[in-house]
């Protein structure tokens, strides 16, 4: 329930923009630009390189069709109507199915791709306070968290250098592909935990759904899994060929479900009609490259500076509340040794290429104009990570208390 309340209160917080075009253009008729690779196309599927998102969108706005069809909502278009002398008001109930239902869809998707943060409260933390505390800080990173603590953030970074007061980064919107990405990693990071063994024939699977979820979550999933391979086998020798192993069994599936993905899409946006007409691939992806790098890449480097004291900004406050949860957690969890060392590991193993994957973004993401939106997934799974840490850091201190 306290999941739900703040869910609530999140999604429309950061997904406004998305919401208001959704109910704006659904009263033209159209379907905004923004969620379109939410709806799909003609032929109801979901094309682009994060289709995961998309499925879930359907499947719950399948099943919530089917639930309003249990309804009377437009008996003249049913089976054995046989029409009334005393009109209809069918067509109250019928702006339903057309305008609220995608809208109540949209929503509850979200709120579906939060429901991870609370099995990180529940696989995290034993006592109601711990969790409470756990899930409430993961989800105020969703609202920027209180002003007063990104004011004192940016105090203590003016005292020390020019520090950029970037507000924005914290309210910052967040696209369903964000929360979708995040979704996957928290999940990734319970499975660890839980894991005592991860079978050949399932890492596919694990890093497929990873790659249909977001460019960069394949190699997550590849590298999360080789550090699982290196705590959890006592053999060192085997521990890292298991895990070489794994990272390229996981490289590979990346790649071919990669250029699967690329070769349904691209197709789709004409690039293979520009191949038939003489243009080479290798042309073609110079000229993307040098589009991101003219976009977003030449920006980031001149302004690196101004990049890195932002996500000092942006990261510090989840890390320092983490931090204190970690300290509610050793007072109340009574936690073993090897259960917390578990916990910092899986997160770790998750935040680690995660944050690698960020620093190669530079080269072509809109870090100077949206970085609060990209770095969110980042900021929440910091969260367990630094109470983890803490927790560990401090139970040698509570315990003897």
């Amino acid at each position: 329930m306290l999941f739900l309340l703040l869910a609530v209160v999140a999604v429309p917080l950061k997904s406004h923009h998305e919401i208001r075009q959704l109910i704006d253009s659904l009263g033209h008729g159209t379907v905004p630009v923004e969620l379109s690779h939410l709806t799909g196309d003609e032929v109801g599927l979901p094309l682009s390189l994060r289709m995961a998102v998309g499925v879930v969108y359907l499947t719950v706005h399948e099943i919530l069709r089917g639930v309003a069809a249990l309804m009377m909502i437009a008996p003249e278009a049913s089976v054995g109507y046989q029409g009334t002398p005393w009109g209809s008001k069918a067509y109250e109930l019928a702006a339903f199915q057309d305008y609220y239902l995608p809208f109540v869809s949209v929503f509850v998707t979200q709120i579906l791709l939060l429901t991870p943060i609370a099995l990180i409260a529940l696989t995290f933390a034993r006592s109601f306070p711990a969790r409470a505390a756990l899930l409430l800080a993961m989800v105020s990173c969703f609202g920027g968290w209180p002003p007063e603590l990104i004011n004192l953030v940016f105090w203590l970074g003016g005292h020390l250098l020019d520090w950029p007061r970037a507000y924005y980064l914290f309210a910052d919107r967040y696209l369903p592909s964000d929360v979708a990405g995040l979704a996957y990693q928290l999940l990734l990071m319970v499975w660890l935990i839980r894991a005592r063994s991860i079978p050949l024939t399932v890492l596919p699977l694990v890093v497929a759904l990873g790659q249909f979820t977001s460019e960069h979550l394949g190699f997550i999933a590849g590298v999360a899994m080789a550090a699982h391979a290196l705590w959890s086998i006592p053999d060192r020798r085997a521990a890292i060929r298991l895990a070489l192993v794994r990272l390229a069994l996981a490289g590979l599936v990346s790649v071919a479900v990669l250029m699967l993905m690329l070769g349904v899409v691209l197709t789709r946006e004409g690039y293979y009609q520009r191949w038939l007409d003489g243009q080479s691939v290798r042309h073609m992806v110079d000229e993307y490259l040098q589009y991101k790098w003219l976009h977003y890449g030449k920006y980031n480097e001149l302004w690196w500076r101004v990049i890195v004291a932002n996500f000092v900004s942006y990261l510090s406050p989840p890390m320092l509340i983490g931090g204190l949860v970690g300290l509610v957690r050793a007072r109340w969890d009574r936690d073993t040794l090897e259960l917390v060392t578990m916990r910092w590991r899986a997160a770790g193993a998750v935040v680690a290429p995660l944050f690698l994957i960020m620093v190669i973004g530079g080269l072509n993401s809109g870090y100077t104009s949206d970085l609060g939106r990209q770095a969110l997934p980042l900021a929440v799974m910091l969260v367990p990570l630094s109470a983890a840490l803490a927790q560990r850091l401090f139970m040698p201190i509570v315990y003897r208390s």
